[in-house]
Protein backbone atom coordinates (compact mmCIF):
# COMPACT_ATOMS: atom_id res chain seq x y z
CA UNK A 1 0.00 0.00 0.00
CA UNK A 2 0.93 3.66 0.18
CA UNK A 3 2.32 5.93 -2.50
CA UNK A 4 3.77 4.04 -5.48
CA UNK A 5 7.52 4.40 -6.07
CA UNK A 6 7.02 4.06 -9.82
CA UNK A 7 6.72 6.99 -12.18
CA UNK A 8 3.17 7.82 -13.26
CA UNK A 9 4.46 7.73 -16.84
CA UNK A 10 5.22 4.00 -16.60
CA UNK A 11 2.06 2.16 -15.58
CA UNK A 12 2.26 -1.43 -14.42
CA UNK A 13 0.23 -4.10 -16.19
CA UNK A 14 -2.20 -4.15 -13.27
CA UNK A 15 -2.65 -0.38 -13.38
CA UNK A 16 -3.19 -0.48 -17.13
CA UNK A 17 -5.84 -3.18 -16.70
CA UNK A 18 -7.54 -1.09 -14.02
CA UNK A 19 -7.63 1.89 -16.35
CA UNK A 20 -9.11 -0.27 -19.11
CA UNK A 21 -11.77 -1.62 -16.79
CA UNK A 22 -12.64 1.88 -15.63
CA UNK A 23 -13.01 3.05 -19.21
CA UNK A 24 -15.03 0.07 -20.42
CA UNK A 25 -17.39 -0.02 -17.44
CA UNK A 26 -18.13 3.67 -17.74
CA UNK A 27 -18.72 3.64 -21.49
CA UNK A 28 -22.13 1.94 -21.72
CA UNK A 29 -24.72 0.01 -19.78
CA UNK A 30 -23.88 -3.70 -19.91
CA UNK A 31 -26.81 -5.99 -20.87
CA UNK A 32 -27.36 -9.14 -18.82
CA UNK A 33 -26.24 -11.40 -21.67
CA UNK A 34 -22.73 -9.95 -21.34
CA UNK A 35 -22.50 -10.26 -17.55
CA UNK A 36 -20.40 -12.97 -15.90
CA UNK A 37 -21.63 -16.57 -15.99
CA UNK A 38 -21.04 -18.43 -12.69
CA UNK A 39 -19.14 -21.73 -12.82
CA UNK A 40 -20.80 -24.94 -11.63
CA UNK A 41 -18.86 -24.92 -8.34
CA UNK A 42 -19.82 -21.34 -7.36
CA UNK A 43 -21.40 -20.74 -3.95
CA UNK A 44 -25.12 -20.38 -4.70
CA UNK A 45 -27.64 -18.21 -2.86
CA UNK A 46 -31.35 -17.56 -3.15
CA UNK A 47 -32.98 -14.16 -2.65
CA UNK A 48 -36.21 -14.69 -0.74
CA UNK A 49 -38.81 -12.97 1.41
CA UNK A 50 -41.92 -14.09 3.25
CA UNK A 51 -43.70 -13.67 -0.10
CA UNK A 52 -41.49 -16.18 -1.94
CA UNK A 53 -38.38 -16.30 -4.11
CA UNK A 54 -37.19 -13.19 -5.95
CA UNK A 55 -33.87 -14.17 -7.47
CA UNK A 56 -30.50 -15.81 -7.08
CA UNK A 57 -26.83 -15.02 -6.63
CA UNK A 58 -23.50 -16.77 -7.04
CA UNK A 59 -20.07 -16.07 -5.57
CA UNK A 60 -16.78 -17.53 -6.80
CA UNK A 61 -13.10 -16.81 -7.44
CA UNK A 62 -11.72 -15.98 -10.86
CA UNK A 63 -8.46 -17.45 -12.17
CA UNK A 64 -6.48 -14.44 -10.87
CA UNK A 65 -8.02 -14.79 -7.39
CA UNK A 66 -10.51 -11.96 -7.82
CA UNK A 67 -13.81 -12.23 -5.93
CA UNK A 68 -16.70 -12.43 -8.41
CA UNK A 69 -20.45 -12.06 -7.91
CA UNK A 70 -23.40 -12.45 -10.27
CA UNK A 71 -26.87 -11.56 -9.04
CA UNK A 72 -30.30 -11.58 -10.68
CA UNK A 73 -33.48 -10.35 -8.99
CA UNK A 74 -37.06 -9.42 -9.89
CA UNK A 75 -38.60 -7.60 -6.95
CA UNK A 76 -42.24 -6.84 -7.77
CA UNK A 77 -41.30 -5.95 -11.32
CA UNK A 78 -38.09 -4.11 -10.38
CA UNK A 79 -35.25 -5.76 -12.26
CA UNK A 80 -31.70 -6.17 -10.98
CA UNK A 81 -29.15 -7.85 -13.27
CA UNK A 82 -25.67 -7.13 -11.93
CA UNK A 83 -22.19 -8.49 -11.51
CA UNK A 84 -19.19 -7.32 -9.50
CA UNK A 85 -15.49 -8.16 -9.54
CA UNK A 86 -13.23 -7.30 -6.60
CA UNK A 87 -9.48 -7.62 -7.15
CA UNK A 88 -7.17 -7.36 -4.14
CA UNK A 89 -3.71 -5.90 -3.80
CA UNK A 90 -0.73 -7.18 -1.86
CA UNK A 91 -2.17 -5.81 1.41
CA UNK A 92 -5.39 -7.79 0.98
CA UNK A 93 -7.49 -4.70 0.35
CA UNK A 94 -9.43 -4.17 -2.89
CA UNK A 95 -7.38 -2.29 -5.46
CA UNK A 96 -9.92 -2.68 -8.29
CA UNK A 97 -13.70 -2.95 -8.12
CA UNK A 98 -16.00 -3.03 -11.15
CA UNK A 99 -19.80 -3.21 -10.96
CA UNK A 100 -21.82 -3.66 -14.15
CA UNK A 101 -25.41 -4.20 -15.21
CA UNK A 102 -28.78 -2.66 -14.49
CA UNK A 103 -31.03 -1.86 -11.53
CA UNK A 104 -34.39 -0.09 -11.31
CA UNK A 105 -32.60 3.28 -11.39
CA UNK A 106 -30.78 2.42 -14.61
CA UNK A 107 -27.09 1.74 -15.19
CA UNK A 108 -25.34 0.09 -12.22
CA UNK A 109 -21.86 1.04 -13.46
CA UNK A 110 -19.44 1.77 -10.63
CA UNK A 111 -15.66 1.60 -10.57
CA UNK A 112 -12.84 1.89 -8.09
CA UNK A 113 -9.11 1.58 -8.72
CA UNK A 114 -5.83 2.37 -7.00
CA UNK A 115 -3.30 3.57 -9.55
CA UNK A 116 0.14 4.82 -8.48
CA UNK A 117 -1.02 5.39 -4.90
CA UNK A 118 -4.16 7.33 -5.83
CA UNK A 119 -7.59 5.82 -5.11
CA UNK A 120 -10.24 6.87 -7.62
CA UNK A 121 -13.91 5.98 -7.74
CA UNK A 122 -16.99 6.75 -9.78
CA UNK A 123 -20.51 5.65 -8.88
CA UNK A 124 -24.01 6.62 -10.03
CA UNK A 125 -24.03 9.33 -7.33
CA UNK A 126 -20.45 10.52 -6.90
CA UNK A 127 -16.85 10.45 -8.02
CA UNK A 128 -13.61 11.35 -6.32
CA UNK A 129 -9.99 10.59 -5.63
CA UNK A 130 -7.66 10.62 -2.65
CA UNK A 131 -4.15 9.52 -1.81
CA UNK A 132 -4.47 5.89 -0.74
CA UNK A 133 -3.30 5.23 2.82
CA UNK A 134 -2.95 1.46 2.43
CA UNK A 135 -5.65 0.81 5.04
CA UNK A 136 -9.06 2.10 3.97
CA UNK A 137 -11.41 -0.17 2.04
CA UNK A 138 -13.71 1.23 -0.64
CA UNK A 139 -17.38 1.01 0.25
CA UNK A 140 -19.46 0.68 -2.90
CA UNK A 141 -22.64 2.66 -3.43
CA UNK A 142 -24.46 -0.13 -5.28
CA UNK A 143 -23.84 -3.60 -6.61
CA UNK A 144 -25.09 -7.08 -5.70
CA UNK A 145 -26.16 -7.95 -2.15
CA UNK A 146 -23.83 -10.94 -2.22
CA UNK A 147 -20.77 -8.73 -2.76
CA UNK A 148 -21.08 -7.72 0.90
CA UNK A 149 -19.62 -11.14 1.68
CA UNK A 150 -16.15 -9.83 0.83
CA UNK A 151 -16.55 -6.68 2.91
CA UNK A 152 -17.82 -8.31 6.10
CA UNK A 153 -15.23 -11.08 5.97
CA UNK A 154 -12.54 -8.39 5.74
CA UNK A 155 -13.98 -6.59 8.78
CA UNK A 156 -14.10 -9.86 10.74
CA UNK A 157 -10.36 -10.36 10.15
CA UNK A 158 -9.39 -6.76 10.93
CA UNK A 159 -7.99 -5.72 14.34
CA UNK A 160 -10.86 -4.89 16.67
CA UNK A 161 -13.26 -6.03 13.94
CA UNK A 162 -13.28 -2.57 12.41
CA UNK A 163 -11.94 -1.06 9.23
CA UNK A 164 -11.70 2.49 7.79
CA UNK A 165 -13.70 3.14 4.65
CA UNK A 166 -13.45 5.13 1.47
CA UNK A 167 -14.87 7.67 0.73
CA UNK A 168 -15.08 8.00 4.56
CA UNK A 169 -16.12 6.56 7.88
CA UNK A 170 -15.35 3.42 9.84
CA UNK A 171 -17.26 0.13 9.69
CA UNK A 172 -17.21 -2.22 12.65
CA UNK A 173 -18.92 -5.45 13.67
CA UNK A 174 -20.71 -6.15 16.96
CA UNK A 175 -21.99 -9.59 17.93
CA UNK A 176 -25.77 -9.78 18.20
CA UNK A 177 -27.09 -13.34 18.59
CA UNK A 178 -26.39 -17.01 17.81
CA UNK A 179 -29.04 -18.87 15.83
CA UNK A 180 -29.26 -22.64 15.20
CA UNK A 181 -30.21 -23.36 11.58
CA UNK A 182 -30.71 -26.35 9.32
CA UNK A 183 -31.50 -29.90 10.38
CA UNK A 184 -29.81 -33.27 10.21
CA UNK A 185 -26.72 -33.09 8.04
CA UNK A 186 -27.15 -29.33 7.50
CA UNK A 187 -27.63 -28.43 11.18
CA UNK A 188 -25.24 -25.82 12.57
CA UNK A 189 -25.17 -22.56 14.51
CA UNK A 190 -24.62 -19.23 12.79
CA UNK A 191 -24.06 -15.83 14.37
CA UNK A 192 -25.79 -12.58 13.55
CA UNK A 193 -23.48 -9.59 13.76
CA UNK A 194 -24.40 -5.96 13.20
CA UNK A 195 -22.43 -3.70 10.89
CA UNK A 196 -22.12 -0.35 12.65
CA UNK A 197 -21.14 2.95 11.04
CA UNK A 198 -22.53 2.48 7.53
CA UNK A 199 -26.21 3.31 7.99
CA UNK A 200 -28.57 5.21 10.29
CA UNK A 201 -29.05 1.99 12.22
CA UNK A 202 -27.16 -1.30 12.71
CA UNK A 203 -27.22 -3.59 9.65
CA UNK A 204 -27.49 -7.30 10.56
CA UNK A 205 -25.33 -9.79 8.71
CA UNK A 206 -25.12 -13.55 9.34
CA UNK A 207 -21.74 -15.25 9.62
CA UNK A 208 -20.53 -18.83 9.95
CA UNK A 209 -18.58 -19.94 13.02
CA UNK A 210 -15.31 -19.69 11.08
CA UNK A 211 -15.91 -16.00 10.26
CA UNK A 212 -17.05 -16.54 6.68
CA UNK A 213 -20.20 -15.03 5.24
CA UNK A 214 -23.41 -17.06 5.62
CA UNK A 215 -26.11 -14.65 4.47
CA UNK A 216 -28.16 -11.54 5.00
CA UNK A 217 -31.67 -11.30 6.43
CA UNK A 218 -33.94 -8.27 6.46
CA UNK A 219 -37.33 -7.93 4.75
CA UNK A 220 -35.43 -9.50 1.84
CA UNK A 221 -32.96 -12.29 2.57
CA UNK A 222 -29.91 -13.68 0.79
CA UNK A 223 -29.32 -17.23 2.01
CA UNK A 224 -27.64 -20.44 0.84
CA UNK A 225 -30.10 -22.62 -1.03
CA UNK A 226 -30.23 -25.23 1.75
CA UNK A 227 -31.19 -22.66 4.40
CA UNK A 228 -33.90 -20.50 2.82
CA UNK A 229 -36.42 -22.16 5.14
CA UNK A 230 -34.61 -20.59 8.10
CA UNK A 231 -35.32 -17.02 6.99
CA UNK A 232 -38.17 -16.26 9.42
CA UNK A 233 -36.32 -17.93 12.29
CA UNK A 234 -33.23 -15.77 11.74
CA UNK A 235 -35.39 -12.70 11.19
CA UNK A 236 -37.20 -13.16 14.53
CA UNK A 237 -33.94 -13.77 16.40
CA UNK A 238 -32.52 -10.54 14.95
CA UNK A 239 -35.61 -8.50 15.80
CA UNK A 240 -35.73 -9.78 19.38
CA UNK A 241 -32.01 -9.19 19.95
CA UNK A 242 -32.10 -5.70 18.44
CA UNK A 243 -35.15 -4.81 20.53
CA UNK A 244 -33.25 -5.86 23.66
CA UNK A 245 -30.48 -3.42 22.75
CA UNK A 246 -32.81 -0.50 22.00
CA UNK A 247 -33.18 0.84 25.58
CA UNK A 248 -29.45 1.58 25.64
CA UNK A 249 -29.76 3.47 22.35
CA UNK A 250 -32.82 5.32 23.60
CA UNK A 251 -30.75 6.63 26.50
CA UNK A 252 -28.49 8.32 23.93
CA UNK A 253 -31.12 9.73 21.57
CA UNK A 254 -34.39 11.58 21.68
CA UNK A 255 -34.35 13.17 25.13
CA UNK A 256 -36.44 16.30 25.60
CA UNK A 257 -34.35 18.96 27.30
CA UNK A 258 -35.47 19.69 30.90
CA UNK A 259 -34.60 23.38 30.36
CA UNK A 260 -35.35 25.78 27.49
CA UNK A 261 -33.04 25.63 24.47
CA UNK A 262 -32.06 28.82 22.62
CA UNK A 263 -30.57 28.80 19.13
CA UNK A 264 -28.96 32.22 18.90
CA UNK A 265 -27.81 34.27 15.89
CA UNK A 266 -28.90 31.69 13.32
CA UNK A 267 -29.94 32.15 9.72
CA UNK A 268 -33.57 31.06 9.76
CA UNK A 269 -35.49 29.59 6.85
CA UNK A 270 -39.00 31.03 6.77
CA UNK A 271 -41.05 28.36 5.01
CA UNK A 272 -44.11 30.61 4.71
CA UNK A 273 -42.41 33.38 2.75
CA UNK A 274 -39.77 31.02 1.24
CA UNK A 275 -36.83 33.19 2.24
CA UNK A 276 -33.86 33.17 4.61
CA UNK A 277 -33.71 35.64 7.51
CA UNK A 278 -30.33 36.49 9.08
CA UNK A 279 -29.39 36.86 12.77
CA UNK A 280 -32.41 35.27 14.39
CA UNK A 281 -32.88 33.58 17.77
CA UNK A 282 -35.29 30.70 18.35
CA UNK A 283 -36.24 29.49 21.83
CA UNK A 284 -37.82 26.07 22.40
CA UNK A 285 -39.21 24.80 25.70
CA UNK A 286 -40.62 21.36 26.49
CA UNK A 287 -40.73 20.46 22.81
CA UNK A 288 -42.47 23.62 21.61
CA UNK A 289 -41.14 26.79 19.98
CA UNK A 290 -41.93 29.67 22.36
CA UNK A 291 -40.07 32.60 20.77
CA UNK A 292 -38.76 33.58 17.33
CA UNK A 293 -37.31 36.88 16.22
CA UNK A 294 -34.32 39.13 15.81
CA UNK A 295 -31.43 38.07 18.00
CA UNK A 296 -31.24 41.57 19.47
CA UNK A 297 -34.84 41.51 20.66
CA UNK A 298 -35.61 37.91 21.71
CA UNK A 299 -35.11 37.39 25.44
CA UNK A 300 -33.24 34.20 26.25
CA UNK A 301 -34.34 32.57 29.57
CA UNK A 302 -31.62 32.64 32.21
CA UNK A 303 -31.68 28.86 32.65
CA UNK A 304 -31.63 28.07 28.92
CA UNK A 305 -29.15 25.87 27.16
CA UNK A 306 -27.66 28.20 24.55
CA UNK A 307 -26.52 26.89 21.15
CA UNK A 308 -24.48 29.42 19.18
CA UNK A 309 -25.85 29.42 15.65
CA UNK A 310 -23.49 31.91 14.04
CA UNK A 311 -22.70 30.77 10.51
CA UNK A 312 -25.40 28.09 10.66
CA UNK A 313 -28.92 27.72 9.27
CA UNK A 314 -31.94 26.57 11.28
CA UNK A 315 -34.86 24.92 9.51
CA UNK A 316 -38.35 24.12 10.79
CA UNK A 317 -39.16 20.44 11.30
CA UNK A 318 -38.11 18.45 8.25
CA UNK A 319 -40.77 16.12 6.90
CA UNK A 320 -39.71 13.01 5.01
CA UNK A 321 -42.67 12.23 2.76
CA UNK A 322 -41.60 8.64 2.04
CA UNK A 323 -39.83 6.38 4.50
CA UNK A 324 -39.29 2.65 4.96
CA UNK A 325 -38.71 2.39 8.72
CA UNK A 326 -36.41 -0.46 9.61
CA UNK A 327 -36.97 -0.31 13.36
CA UNK A 328 -37.88 1.92 16.28
CA UNK A 329 -34.18 2.71 16.60
CA UNK A 330 -34.13 4.31 13.16
CA UNK A 331 -36.71 6.85 14.29
CA UNK A 332 -34.63 7.77 17.32
CA UNK A 333 -31.54 8.26 15.22
CA UNK A 334 -33.35 10.40 12.65
CA UNK A 335 -34.73 12.49 15.51
CA UNK A 336 -31.22 13.00 16.87
CA UNK A 337 -30.20 14.36 13.45
CA UNK A 338 -33.04 16.88 13.44
CA UNK A 339 -35.66 15.03 11.41
CA UNK A 340 -38.76 15.49 13.52
CA UNK A 341 -41.57 13.89 11.53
Amino acid sequence: GGESMRSRAVMSAGAALAAALLASAASAQVPKEQLLAPPADAQKYKIVSAAGEHGSAAVWRLADGSFAVRESMNLRGQIFEQDEVIHTGANGQPDRVVIRGVNPSGDSAETFAIVDGIARWKSPIDKGEVKYDGKAQYSTFGGPFAANAYAVEAIMKAPGRQIPLLPGGVARLEKLVDVPVGSGATAKTVTVWTIEGVSTEPVPVVMNADGTFFGFVSAIALLPEAYTGDMLKIQKAQIDALAARNPAYKARFGKVSPVPVAFTHVKLFDAVSARFIDDQTVVADKGKIVAVGKAATVKVPGNARVIDGKGKTLSPGIWDAHMHVGSDLQGLQLLSQGETS
